[in-house]
């Protein structure tokens, strides 16, 4: 779960208030339970799998100005002699209300300043994805070096790194991103919570950085956050398969669905969304768009003990090419409810969202 800090600011005169609100959340990228594209995973590290790179990232959202800031910290791990990793590219996601967002400012505490680039993509439901994070899914959001490692963002409590400390971005480093879009209730945690579309790669995530030039050879990987203990994993049918989910946790869940096509992670907070075609008008019964069955599943011995594994019951849904649905429930239930929801968005598109309860949460 993600934390999301609530500051609502009101000034009023004889009972007529204005009112702005600002929302934080923070993801850590890197640590206990994180990923690595080079496969040293719980903590991530680099490719000679030795080296530790990890990065926080906290955004603040004034859905009133419709301003996000990132402070972004390379907190890679120091080894005393030893290039400490920097930050070139930093991955995050952001809802689907967000329909554009550009850069509009970027500053470092000290060193040299930033000069990263952004590439956003608003949906990651069509082609092409252009935030490919090697191994952990494709992202809306991605600032990006453009100085060949010079301004990269640094850990400035290391001793040493691959390029002198005048130029990279030392400290905790600000991009001011301005965003267009229908904000109404949209807080900092859909941000941090909203996960990454695989494929490509395999490992859902919230937050991703690319490490460049760190440990004795120099060497990289990406780094994800600590996945998340719920996933949504779609058949073609029903059935009663077997789904190992993805590293680093492998857990074997059982299922009431055929062999596993595809899977998402998700929260109570971020659940799956489908874009829907568009509305039209038939005359004749409209034909079949998409066509799956699907279930939550979730492995967390942390909340509960007793009853780790838990799962919804099964869900078939059929999507017309005319923009309507329709769904049908099957099976049994252990502690996650699953059911639907219709998300419109500014621009005109609509979701077919996926919302689950979790009992005791």
């Amino acid at each position: 779960m993600k934390f999301t800090a609530l500051l609502v600011c009101a000034i009023g005169l004889f009972g007529s208030v204005r009112s702005a609100q600002v929302t934080s959340s923070t993801v850590k990228v890197g640590g206990p339970g994180s990923c690595s594209s080079e496969g040293f995973n719980d903590p991530g590290r680099l490719a000679d799998g030795v080296t530790e790179a990890s990065a926080t990232y906290a955004l603040t959202l004034d859905a009133g100005a419709k301003v996000l800031t990132a402070v972004v910290t390379n907190t890679s791990k120091v080894v005393p002699g030893v290039n400490n990793p920097l930050l070139t590219d930093v991955y995050f996601n952001a809802p689907v209300q967000v329909t554009a967002m550009s850069l509009s400012s970027q500053s470092s505490a000290g060193g040299q300043q930033p000069a990263f680039a952004l590439t956003f993509d608003a949906d990651l439901f069509s082609n092409p994805n252009p935030n490919g994070a090697d191994g952990m899914g494709a992202f809306c959001v991605r600032l990006q070096d453009t100085g060949n490692i010079e301004g990269a963002i640094a850990n400035q409590d290391a001793d040493i790194w691959v390029k002198p400390p005048a130029q990279l971005a030392l400290g905790a480093t600000t991009f001011v991103l301005d965003l267009t879009g229908n904000l109404a209730g949209v807080t900092a945690s859909d941000f941090t919570g909203a996960f990454s579309k695989t494929p490509p790669g395999n490992k859902p995530s919230h937050a991703v950085g690319h490490f460049q030039a760190g440990g004795v050879d120099s060497v990289s990987a990406f780094i994800s956050d600590s996945p998340e203990e719920c996933f949504l994993v779609m058949s073609n049918q029903p059935g009663s398969s077997t789904w190992i989910g993805p590293d680093p946790t492998e857990y074997g869940f059982g299922t009431q669905l055929g062999q596993i096509s595809e899977y998402y992670g998700v929260t109570v907070q971020a659940p799956l969304m489908i874009r829907l075609p568009e509305r039209k008008l038939h005359l004749l019964a409209p034909q079949v768009w998409q066509q799956f069955s699907l279930q939550v599943l979730m492995w967390n011995p942390a909340f509960s003990p007793t009853n780790p594994e838990q799962y919804s019951g099964g869900m078939k849904v059929t999507i017309y090419e005319d923009g309507s649905f329709r769904v049908s429930k099957f099976g049994s239930e252990d502690g996650i409810s699953v059911s639907t929801k219709i998300v419109r968005v500014a621009d005109g598109r609509r979701y077919l969202s996926f919302p689950f309860t979790i009992a005791g949460l």
